[in-house]
């Protein structure tokens, strides 16, 4: 009764609490019941008490799922009777010890709050009736059904408690003059009532109250896998009602899932395997994607059906816009931006890249004149440019430096990713050009390193979605794991950025790539001395392998926009030698003579390094589907590979130079081959990186899989592109371990974000 008379007090006051829950509710040693923590609270009809109540952080909530109103968990105005919900769940979990809409995850407690009933049994049988009553009434989902009056829950449970009965006379025993003097007297004040209540309204109009900002978890039903995340993995239509993503179970098999936001769960498209990248159609009933396993553009309808696809190529699809007059301008990969009408008409190159790695996420603007995209000129973000270019004009001119996935929102900001955070500047959408400085906004977003895209969408109405980053939420080390799955951590050793490992032909010495921010460099582990030093130290140099004598190491340095390929003694000494000036991605493996690289990221290529530098590169699988991490067998004679020939990863081998017979090697899923030292077993791991399996190999007379054994499963990184484990001489294996805690990526939401935009980039202010 305290609690129901405190909250009636606030509303007396038109002050709504928004977060009434038991950890906001404390009993003084008097017993007087104190409802405290309005810190979340905004005044009725008028502006927000707190104005800094904002999201900027995975976790931070306006108001508590378990007991946010329905109204609260879809984003929508909440008034006095969402206050009246929450009582109705502290009082339910009072009387029940149970919360009434309690799931497993945030999600789905506010699918169970939008869709079931509390579990009404689980009240005691002598529960009165009245106060049943009371709970179903304040725990109805329709607002307009719900009690109207937290004073008149305080009633009634004071009468419960006073077990008082009320008598009211009824009408046959009231004489007929007193009657009707009682019907007058009661139009009259009714009267009275309307008429002050509209000079009241009239007089003072109350301000629409602003939309509180609310941030909840999906959590996918398939997870964003590595491919989705390399690229870009999800899309919101314009409208915000729709969530688009790009699942992938443990063999790497990927499809497009596509959910309502006021729904619990998402539902697959058919026809939508191997999609990347998905953006919507201005309406949000079709969705744009690209196929990786064709190379080529899609479009599928919301409702379902077989895809449209569009003609041209797309092989290392980069983003695609859908503008208003129903043309698409799109990335099909390292080149210029390309437009197409959405019907499949009219294919056509809008622009040209300079020498560099391409124009990328392009979005056209309101209006559809000009293009908004990032100009990717090296594998450094500082050297990428936000640009716009005139499709009236044909011209283009830069923005600024340092940042990618740049989108423009109705507030007049543009927003973008840099360094796992979103930037947001003033953007003069008349003129085409900022107006004031950019300022962080959201912190710990996903940019993943190579294709630096940035997890995040934004919808009209101002929702924003994003993928939390995980690097900084758990540790990376390298380990020893044997056969078996035991652990030994590598003495010396503090937890980093680690990725792509190479074990030396002795077992003495590890190399590593390890980021530091932006800069990326070769490190060199003494097994026996427990030392790590660097190797390189120009911030942009990674991939190692061994030469075969053990002491040189070669690895990709990335420079004045190109891929080179650079020889350097094991122990620092000396000048790194160019090997190669080709512009080529993906090296996997060195050959056994230290002469012949294989490389590629889509197609596997032979490197013939030469001392001139001028390397000789010929194709060895080129097919229309992808293929990568090449590696050769110890003795030369074979190639192991991966493919999504099946639509998902598996690991192949056919023989070196060709041609042959190609074997599968994997039957449920493959990636990152790898041969034994003895070239008698292929170990490689799913998709997901927690399985490494054992195939047992037989060359002669023919190649042939003679059996296989899954040796362990556990939290271990994998990059996608580089091999980041390798196998020692001792039949040991060096992985780089993930810590027990990291979860699968998430997806975070934010309702109403675009009130806390403007709250930290003020428009008019900057301009």
């Amino acid at each position: 009764m305290q609690i129901a008379e405190a909250v009636a007090a606030a509303h007396e006051h038109d002050v709504i609490h928004r977060d009434l829950k038991p950890g906001n509710i404390k009993i003084t040693p008097e017993g007087k019941v104190k409802v405290l923590d309005f810190g979340l609270a905004k005044a009725v009809g008028g502006e927000a008490l707190d104005q800094q109540t904002t999201v900027t952080e995975p976790g931070r909530v306006i108001g508590t799922p378990a007991y946010m109103s329905p109204e609260q968990a879809r984003g929508k105005e909440t008034d006095k009777r969402s206050d009246i919900w929450s009582f109705g769940c502290v009082l339910y979990e009072m009387l029940t010890s149970r919360i009434p809409f309690k799931g497993e995850t945030v999600s789905d407690t506010l699918a169970n709050i939008l869709q079931t009933e509390p579990d009404w049994q689980a009240l005691a049988e002598n529960t009165p009736a009245n106060i049943r009553s009371l709970l179903r009434h304040c725990l109805k989902k329709e607002p307009r059904q719900r009690l109207r009056d937290m004073g008149d829950a305080s009633i009634e449970i004071s009468e419960t408690l006073s077990l008082l009965t009320v008598t009211v006379p009824t009408v046959e025993k009231l004489r007929p003059a007193r009657l009707r003097r009682l019907v007058v007297g009661i139009l009259f004040l009714v009267l009275v009532a309307m008429v002050a209540s509209l000079l009241t309204w009239n007089l003072k109009r109350p301000t629409p109250p602003r939309q509180p900002v609310r941030h909840f978890v999906i959590h996918p039903e398939m997870v964003l896998g590595f491919e989705a995340l390399y690229h870009h993995a999800l899309a919101l239509s314009p409208d915000g009602r729709r969530l688009a993503y790009v699942g992938e179970d443990s063999a790497g098999r990927r499809k497009l899932y596509l959910r309502e936001l006021d729904e619990p769960k998402a539902r697959p498209l058919p026809g939508t395997e191997s999609a990347i990248n998905p953006f919507f159609s201005p309406d949000g009933e079709w969705i744009g994607f690209a196929d990786l396993f064709e190379g080529k553009l899609k479009k599928v309808s919301v409702k379902g059906g077989a895809p449209f696809i569009f003609p041209g190529e797309c092989r290392w699809f980069r983003g695609g816009s859908w503008g208003a007059d129903d043309s698409i301008i799109f990335s099909p990969g390292s080149g210029g931006l390309w437009r197409v009408s959405a019907s499949g008409e009219g294919l056509e190159r809008l622009t040209m890249p300079d020498p560099n790695r391409g124009h990328r996420w392009p979005q056209i603007l309101p209006g559809g004149k000009a293009v908004l995209f990032t100009n990717a000129r090296s594998y450094r973000i500082d050297e990428f440019q936000i640009e716009i270019y005139s499709l009236e004009t044909g011209k283009r001119h830069m923005l600024f430096k340092g940042g990618t996935y740049a989108r423009y929102v109705s507030t007049g900001h543009i927003i973008y990713g840099r360094d796992e955070t979103l930037y947001a500047a003033p953007f003069d959408i008349e003129h085409l050009k900022l107006s004031g400085s950019s300022i962080p906004v959201v912190p710990d977003v996903m940019t993943p390193r190579g294709s630096f895209s940035a997890q995040f969408a934004i919808s009209r109405d101002g929702t924003l979605v994003y993928v939390p980053v995980q690097a900084r939420r758990f540790e990376l080390r390298p380990v020893w794991v044997d056969r078996g799955g035991r652990v030994e951590p590598l003495p010396g050793v503090n937890p980093g950025h680690y990725w792509s490992v190479a074990i030396s032909p002795d077992g003495m010495q590890l190399a590593f790539s390890m980021a530091d921010g932006d800069n990326l460099d070769i490190w060199i582990y003494d097994v026996a001395r427990h030392t790590l030093n660097p190797l390189t130290s120009d911030g942009h140099s990674f991939v190692p392998f061994w030469a075969p004598d053990g002491k040189q190491v070669v690895f990709t340095s990335e420079g004045a926009g190109k891929f080179q390929l650079f020889r350097q003694s094991a122990d620092g000494s000396g000048e790194a030698e160019l090997l190669t000036t080709a512009n080529w991605r993906g090296p996997s493996s060195l050959s056994p003579d230290g002469k012949k690289l294989l490389m590629g990221v889509t197609d596997i290529w032979v490197l013939t390094l030469e001392e001139s530098g001028e390397g000789q590169l010929r194709s060895f699988i080129r097919r229309n589907n992808t293929q990568r991490q090449g590696v050769w067998s110890p003795d030369g004679r074979w190639v192991a590979y991966a493919s999504d020939e099946t639509r998902w990863w598996e690991v192949y081998v056919e023989p070196y130079p060709g041609p042959g017979r190609k074997v599968r090697i994997s039957t449920e899923g493959g990636y990152e081959p790898l041969w034994s030292l003895d070239g008698k077993e292929l170990f490689y791991r799913s998709a997901d990186g927690e399985r490494v399996t054992a195939a047992k190999i037989e060359t002669e007379p023919e190649f042939k899989v003679t059996g296989s054994e899954v040796l362990f499963e556990g939290q271990y990184r994998v990059v996608g592109l580089y091999h980041d484990y390798d196998v020692a001489p001792d039949g040991r294996f060096l992985m780089i371990q993930e810590s027990e805690e990291l979860k699968p990526p998430c997806i975070h939401v934010v309702l109403n974000w675009f009130e806390e935009l403007k709250r930290l980039v003020p428009v008019e202010e900057a301009r």
